[in-house]
C-alpha cells in the first residue's frame, strides 16, 4: 500500500453541503491538512477557497495533476463518484468518497479492484461506523460480553420537506444506507431481505418517505430497519437516530439525539452535534489508522457493495411484496 506522510494533504472534489462537514473534520484532525478544492461552480469555488485560504483548481484534471495532494476527497454529486474515483486512483491518489461511493454494486466492485491494483486506499465515508459508542458496541460484541445477538433495531426518523427531498433519492437510498452498513458492522451479512415502502406526505416527489426493511441472518437473528421522512420524533428516547442491539447477556442502545442545538439547519429548526461529529471521528480514524498506519477501515468498499445489494433487494422486495435472498 502506498504510504502517506503526515500531515496528510487533502483536496476536496465537489463543494456541496456535505463537503462542509468533510472540511470541518479535516480542520479538526491534527494529522491532516486541507490544501485545495474544486467545483464546477466558479463563484462558489472562489468564495470558499478564499474563505478557507486553500488552493482553487481550474478543473478536476488540475487537482489530480498536483503532486502535493496525497488524498482526493470526493464529495461531488453521486452520479460522478465512480468516474472521479477511478481517475483519482489512476493519478496515484488515495481516495475518500462520500456515500454512496457509486450508483451500483458493480461500479463499487470496479473501484475496489482498481484501488487494490494500484496499491491505494479507497475508503467510503461510512461516518456513522466511527462514532465512539459504535466502536464500544463493536468491541463488546467481539469480546462476547453481549452473548449471542438476537435482534437489532436501526432507525432514522425526521421530517424531510418536499423541497429538500427532491434533491435526494428517497429515505431508503439516502438515509437507510447508513443503517444498513451499521447493521453489517454488528450483525454481519444477512441471508434474506423483506421491505415495505410508502410515500405519505409528498405532493409531487415520487420517492419513498417511509420504508421498513427486515433482515434475517443464517443464525436466526433478525433486525428491523426503519426510515421515516414523513414525521419528526421528538419524544423521549426518540427514534431520530437509534441503534439497539439485544443479546442473551446484555444489550446496547445508541442514540444520535443526546445533544441538540436549537438553531436552524438545512432541514429544519434543530442541529445535531452527534451527526456532525461522526465526520470528525471518521476522518480522524481514516487518516491516523488507515492512511498513516495502513490499517483497513471499519467499513470499506466490500461493505459498500453489500449495502448497495441490500438496497436493491429491498426495492425489489417492496415492489413485489416478497422476501429476497441475498447470495
Amino acid at each position: 500500500m502506498k504510504p502517506c506522510n503526515a500531515p496528510v494533504t487533502i483536496a476536496l472534489a465537489g463543494l456541496g453541503d456535505v463537503s462542509l462537514q468533510h472540511k470541518r473534520a479535516v480542520d479538526m484532525c491534527e494529522q491532516a491538512r486541507l490544501v485545495g478544492a474544486w467545483t464546477r461552480n466558479p463563484e462558489k469555488l472562489k468564495n470558499l477557497t478564499d474563505e478557507w485560504q486553500v488552493r482553487p483548481y481550474a478543473d478536476y484534471e488540475a487537482l489530480l495533476a498536483d503532486d502535493s495532494i496525497q488524498v482526493v476527497d470526493v464529495t461531488a454529486a453521486d452520479a460522478v463518484h465512480h468516474d472521479f474515483v477511478l481517475r483519482a486512483l489512476a493519478a496515484g491518489k488515495h481516495v475518500i468518497v462520500e456515500k454512496p461511493p457509486a450508483e451500483t454494486p458493480e461500479e463499487v466492485s470496479q473501484m475496489r479492484a482498481a484501488a487494490e491494483e494500484a496499491g491505494l486506499h479507497c475508503i467510503p465515508m461510512h461516518n456513522y461506523a466511527y462514532r465512539p459508542r459504535m466502536l464500544q458496541a463493536k468491541r463488546m460484541i467481539e469480546q462476547g460480553r453481549l452473548g449471542t445477538l438476537t435482534f437489532g433495531f436501526f432507525s432514522e426518523v425526521m421530517h424531510m420537506p418536499e423541497e429538500w427531498a427532491t434533491h435526494y433519492y428517497g429515505v431508503l437510498v439516502t438515509a437507510m444506507y447508513h443503517l444498513i452498513y451499521a447493521s453489517l458492522l454488528f450483525l454481519g451479512k444477512p441471508d434474506r431481505v423483506f421491505a415495505q415502502q410508502a410515500s405519505l406526505h409528498y405532493t409531487n416527489c415520487k420517492d419513498d418517505d417511509l420504508t421498513t426493511v427486515q433482515l434475517h441472518y443464517p443464525s436466526g437473528t433478525m433486525a428491523v430497519l426503519l426510515g421515516n421522512w414523513a414525521a419528526e420524533d421528538l419524544t423521549a428516547n426518540s427514534w431520530f437516530s437509534m441503534y439497539k442491539l439485544i443479546g442473551t447477556k446484555g444489550g446496547v442502545n445508541i442514540s444520535g439525539q443526546d445533544a441538540l442545538v436549537y438553531q436552524k439547519s438545512g432541514w429544519g429548526s434543530l442541529q445535531w452535534p452527534d451527526y456532525e461529529d461522526t465526520f470528525v471521528h471518521a476522518l480522524d480514524y481514516i487518516v491516523t489508522r488507515c492512511l498513516l498506519s495502513g490499517e483497513p477501515p471499519l467499513s470499506g468498499l466490500s461493505e459498500a457493495v453489500t449495502t448497495m445489494k441490500i438496497v436493491e433487494l429491498a426495492q425489489r422486495s417492496a415492489q413485489d411484496n416478497l422476501p429476497m435472498e441475498l447470495g
